[in-house]
C-alpha cells in the first residue's frame, strides 16, 4: 500500500470506531452534555468533526486547484466555541448528514490530489484518523458513564 492509500485506512479504521462506539446511543444519550471541560455532548462532538472535516475537505480542494494559502489558526478556541453554538441549533439527523457529507467530499479531495504533499499530509490527517482518535477516548469514558446510567 501507498501513503495515499495508507491515510485513507488510517482514517477509515477511526470512522469505524467512532460510529461503533456511538451506535448504540440513543438520541436522547447523544444530546446529554457534560464530557471534557466545555461540557459538550455527543452530537457536539459529531457537530466538531463535522465542521472541521468540512474545512479541511475546502483545504485540499484550494491545495488541488493550486489556491491553497496557508492560514493562521490561532483563533481555533473561539471557533470552536462558534461552530459548537451553532451546531447545538441542529437536530441530530442533520449532524449525523452534514458529518458523512463532509467526509465524502474530504475523501473525494484527497483522491483527486495529483500528489501528496504536507500540506496535505497535515490537512487530512487533522480532519482524519488524528482529529476522530483526539477525541475517542474521551468519547469512550463518556459513553460508558451515559450507558452507566441507563440502570
Amino acid at each position: 500500500m501507498g501513503r495515499r492509500e495508507d491515510m485513507i485506512a488510517a482514517e477509515e479504521r477511526s470512522w469505524n470506531e467512532l460510529h461503533a462506539l456511538v451506535a448504540d446511543l440513543t438520541p436522547e444519550e447523544m444530546e446529554v452534555r457534560g464530557m471534557g471541560p466545555d461540557e459538550w455532548s455527543v452530537k457536539d462532538v459529531m457537530w466538531h468533526l463535522g465542521c472541521w472535516t468540512a474545512e479541511g475537505a475546502q483545504q485540499l480542494e484550494a491545495i488541488r486547484l493550486g489556491t491553497y494559502v496557508e492560514q493562521d489558526w490561532d483563533n481555533t478556541d473561539a471557533l470552536n466555541d462558534k461552530m459548537t453554538e451553532e451546531g447545538r441549533r441542529q437536530d441530530l439527523a442533520t449532524v449525523k448528514t452534514e458529518l458523512a457529507s463532509a467526509r465524502t467530499r474530504a475523501l473525494q479531495e484527497f483522491g483527486a490530489l495529483d500528489e501528496i504533499t504536507p500540506e496535505t499530509v497535515e490537512w487530512f490527517s487533522e480532519i482524519g484518523s488524528e482529529h476522530y482518535d483526539d477525541h475517542l477516548s474521551e468519547l469512550k469514558a463518556w459513553i460508558a458513564q451515559l450507558e452507566s446510567r441507563r440502570g
